[in-house]
């Protein structure tokens, strides 16, 4: 960290007093700083994935994420971070901390208390926001297309009869925030719910972002058909929005499949692997069969 902190008092006028790092993503390193005028998120891109060794990246990507958070942060600005600084160069960007008081992860509260129906729609509401006032695009450019098929390759292109490629052609195309998976929600101390990372954030199918993260909160929940209609009704207070049903609902079996069957990534499931074997035999029946209801996901 000496370097980086070289870089944030030389670049970003930023005077660390004592550094934690944070459980970051696959592909940044993450720290909580302890400045001279409170905390804030330095996430630093380097030339290979922090978790994945073999995979190059380019530090100068960051900047991608820089401008969503712009955008979120300008649409919800108590539930994004804000951008402090950036050195793009060099693969730095400084955020706002969404938990200076306490809060945690999603990911751990599911294993510490569960997945209630409020929370399903606080983040059904929470998305639709958003949504709602992100336009839709009719079509996509070359660069933005190219982006977000590798993110459909990186999750989907293991699970059989699933022709992710396909559906670019259908649902809304948008701006996306890319992985809204629980060890990216947060939630603080007064259970406002935070979005933290937007590393993959690009122009792509907004049913995809429903989808992925409906799909973890089905996986971590016996109450599914709760969880589902919670989530649902709070999406519809969001009025005007219109999106293909059919196509959540298969970005929602995929996801299961994803975290399930052939998995790339390892990923930590609240739920006895008897249940998760059949969850996973459902999903997969699902996307194979044009003529089984999404209710074989919710029982």
């Amino acid at each position: 960290m000496t370097e980086s902190n070289l870089v944030l008092e030389k670049y970003l006028n930023y005077k660390p007093v004592n550094v934690a790092e944070l459980s970051g993503g696959l592909v940044h390193q993450v720290y909580r700083i302890f400045g001279e005028d409170g905390t804030y998120i330095v996430k630093i891109r380097g030339k290979s994935a922090s978790q994945l060794e073999n995979v190059t990246t380019q530090p100068h990507e960051i900047e991608y994420e820089a401008e969503g958070i712009k955008i979120f942060s300008g649409i919800a600005p108590k539930n994004f971070p804000l951008l402090l600084g950036e050195d793009i160069e060099n693969g730095i960007i400084v955020l706002s901390d969404l938990l200076p008081s306490g809060g945690d992860t999603l990911q751990n509260m599911i294993f510490s208390s569960g997945i209630t129906p409020g929370f399903a729609f606080k983040f059904g509401e929470l998305i639709a926001c958003v949504q709602s006032k992100l336009p839709v695009v009719d079509e996509f450019r070359e660069d933005d297309k190219s982006f977000f098929e590798q993110i459909l390759n990186f999750r989907f292109s293991r699970i059989p009869g699933f022709n992710h490629l396909q559906l670019l052609n259908k649902g809304n195309k948008g701006l996306i925030m890319g992985s809204l998976s629980p060890k990216n929600i947060l939630i603080d101390t007064e259970g406002e719910i935070k979005i933290c990372d937007l590393e993959t954030v690009c122009v792509g199918i907004k049913e995809f972002d429903i989808g992925y993260a409906l799909g973890h909160l089905l996986l971590n929940s016996d109450a599914r058909r709760e969880i589902f209609d919670a989530f649902f009704s709070g999406f519809e207070t969001s009025f005007g929005l219109t999106f293909n049903k059919n196509l959540i609902n298969q970005y929602i079996a995929a996801t299961i499949l994803y975290r399930t069957y052939r998995t790339n990534v390892p990923y930590k499931i609240n739920s006895s692997p008897d249940k998760i074997a059949r969850l996973s035999a459902r999903a997969m029946e699902y996307l194979l069969n044009e003529d089984e209801s999404i209710d074989i996901l919710l029982t």
